[in-house]
């Protein structure tokens, strides 16, 4: 949502320089390019997002203290769909193909490697063991008869869900 993104942003601008922009022009040089994520440019210019930032500003829409910004960002974030899950890179083990593995308090998500959909979720309650090595990552599923998961990595094996990442351990950790 480029609305948020950009008031997320002209927050950050606003408390890291304690300085209200009066222009597009001041408003670049204070940064604002650092708080807004490239991939969010590919979809709209710098330009787009400071003329937002600038309407924000000059509405009163974003706060002058850093207490007020900070309660404001922080409840702005926790909104987001993804608000506190862990990130891990992973590729399945026989085809290579790359995707994101999110942990949060929920359970265990697979998704797609953008992060805009969650194609597979295991609550920590069908979670019956997992493990890690150097750059492996296992679990064992309790699942339901007649459950069609989408991600069967392993047939005929005590461990069906193996993924290998450079952040094995990490992952390891978020789910222990």
């Amino acid at each position: 949502d480029p609305l948020k993104l950009a008031t997320l942003s002209a927050m950050a601008v606003q408390y890291h320089n304690n300085e209200r922009p009066l222009s597009i022009l001041q408003l670049k040089k204070l940064n604002l390019e650092d708080y807004i994520p490239s991939q969010a440019l590919k979809d709209k210019s710098l330009e787009d997002y400071a003329e937002i930032c600038m309407r924000l500003f000059n509405s009163g829409d974003i706060p002058k203290g850093k207490k007020v910004i900070q309660e404001q960002y922080v409840n702005i974030c926790k909104q987001m769909h993804h608000f506190g899950m862990n990130f891990f890179s992973v590729r399945h083990p026989h085809s290579n193909e790359k995707f994101v593995v999110g942990v949060d308090i929920d359970g265990v998500h697979v998704l797609n490697r953008a992060r805009t959909k969650v194609k597979q979720t295991f609550e920590f309650s069908t979670i019956r063991k997992f493990g890690a090595s150097s750059e492996t990552f296992w679990m064992m599923i309790d699942e339901p008869r007649g459950s069609k998961r989408k991600f069967k990595l392993l047939s005929n094996s005590a461990i069906n869900f193996v993924l290998h990442s450079l952040q094995a351990w990490e992952l390891y950790d978020c789910v222990h």
